[in-house]
């Protein structure tokens, strides 16, 4: 019994010299570097509007300028008229990045003439690209994304909602009149 005491004792002594050779010595102090006056702060980048941003402070008013844009785009799908009744209504998601490039077009509601969906979709990239938004309209988004309408004819051409003639029905005569 004795002889484990003296045993452990040992092994203790012997792992605390083991333990205190093994410890590495304390690296060198680091060597003089020159110290560098702080850089001057960048100049902030100014993002360059695009030469066709829109002059509109509000979504409404963007819509506006984008639908003169698609319609003078488009001048033989243009109607100069609407009848009291249409044969469709196309209404789109529009979604354009910051220079005017639409980045979404998605139908969101038709009464199922594909080809005049076709039509309205085919008449958003011709238009392209489209006034930018500007830094009122967009805000910090990458994007502005809005609904807007297209109204058919029976011959298949349009007039859009943000821009179209604005017609009421006469209370005498109960005939179209123009609102001006």
């Amino acid at each position: 019994m004795r002889y484990l005491k003296i045993m452990r004792g040992v092994s203790l002594a012997a792992s605390v010299i083991v333990a205190g050779c093994a410890t590495a010595p304390p690296p060198p102090p680091p060597a003089p570097v020159a110290v560098r006056p702080p850089a001057p702060p960048a100049a902030p980048v100014a993002r360059i509007a695009p030469q066709n941003m829109s002059p509109a402070q509000t979504l409404e008013g963007y819509r506006t300028d984008v639908a003169r844009r698609i319609a003078a785009k488009n001048p033989d799908s243009v109607a100069d008229s609407l009848p009291p009744i249409l044969k469709s209504v196309v209404v789109m998601e529009i979604s354009i990045d910051r220079e005017g490039n639409p980045t979404q077009i998605v139908v969101r509601r038709s009464n199922g003439f594909k080809d005049l969906e076709q039509t309205a979709i085919a008449s958003v990239r011709r238009a392209g690209p489209l006034p930018a938004p500007s830094p009122a309209v967009i805000g910090g988004a990458s994007v502005v994304s809005y609904y807007e309408t297209w109204l058919f004819r029976g011959d298949g051409r349009f007039q859009i909602r943000s821009v179209a003639e604005t017609r009421k029905v006469s209370a005498t005569s109960g005939s179209l009149a123009n609102k001006n």
